[in-house]
């Protein structure tokens, strides 16, 4: 008698991506480590957009920075990008069952370049796109692309080129593209239309057969003069939703909790 082969579960490997700044990529990745950790499960952390912060009190190694520990199961580990992409092939050698990566502005490009050259032939540069894309399943790894979409030209810059860079790849392994449209953010900035301009996008766009689309809403509204922003940016999830707030953002919290949910589902 044959025993039936099981089909072996990926751990996850999530990464921010976006070619534009200040579209709550940071928050996101706060998220997805507070929903991942309150389920049990382990996270390993890593910050590669530290160095980048215009403010000491904000960003993603800021919330789950322990000083003097390193283990990044524990605390989160901060890197330059620029001057150490490698490390985000390391950090699939902490084995943790999920890995969440708060990148910069441009960072999947730069972490192609690893593996491609500005002389690769199409064919060459093809190859090793494959490569890199496949490395993190040979790995044991599903990868996750967060992209947020929380401006202007956010579909015309970044979900048009993950189009373009995964037509005609051929991937060994699922990868998961989580596009996080922040309406309530949008609305604040007044660019509501921005909404309309992805949903035409995705009726139409074709990705790679391998690439599994998932979509995120996030309606929490945010206001003109930021508040509500910076609770989010500066305090961790747990802290800020036991807390009791004063005024408008109090008012907010139970759109937070929704959005939550909501992002729980796709990361799950």
């Amino acid at each position: 008698m044959t025993k039936e082969s099981k089909e072996v579960k990926l751990k996850k490997i999530f990464l921010s991506v976006g070619l534009q700044s200040d579209r709550g990529k940071t928050i996101i990745m706060n998220a997805i480590t507070y929903l991942l950790e309150k389920d049990g499960k382990q996270v390993a952390k890593f910050d590669g957009d530290f160095v980048n912060s215009s403010e000491k009190d904000k960003g993603y190694f800021t919330q789950y920075n322990i000083k003097g520990n390193t283990n990044p199961l524990e605390s989160c580990v901060p890197f330059n990008l620029h001057n150490d992409k490698e490390m985000v092939a390391y950090a699939t050698d902490t084995d943790a069952d999920n890995i969440a990566i708060d990148l910069p502005v441009g960072a999947l490009l730069q972490l192609q370049e690893m593996f491609c050259s500005i002389d690769d032939t199409p064919e060459t540069r093809k190859y090793n796109l494959e490569l890199f894309y496949n490395s993190y399943g040979d790995k044991g790894y599903e990868l996750n692309l967060v992209v947020p979409i929380g401006g202007e030209k956010d579909v015309d810059n970044t979900l048009k080129l993950l189009a373009s860079i995964f037509e005609g790849l051929n991937l060994r392994y699922n990868i998961n593209i989580i596009i996080v449209v922040n309406v309530g953010l949008l609305l604040s900035r007044g660019f509501i239309s921005e909404v309309a301009k992805y949903e035409e996008f995705m009726q139409l766009a074709v990705f790679n057969k391998n690439i599994t689309i998932k979509e995120v809403r996030m309606t929490t509204k945010f206001d003109v003069k930021g508040i509500m922003s910076r609770q989010l940016h500066n305090t961790k999830f747990e802290t800020f939703l036991a807390a009791r707030h004063d005024g408008l953002v109090q008012v907010l919290v139970g759109g937070v909790k929704n959005d939550l949910k909501n992002l729980y589902e796709a990361i799950k």
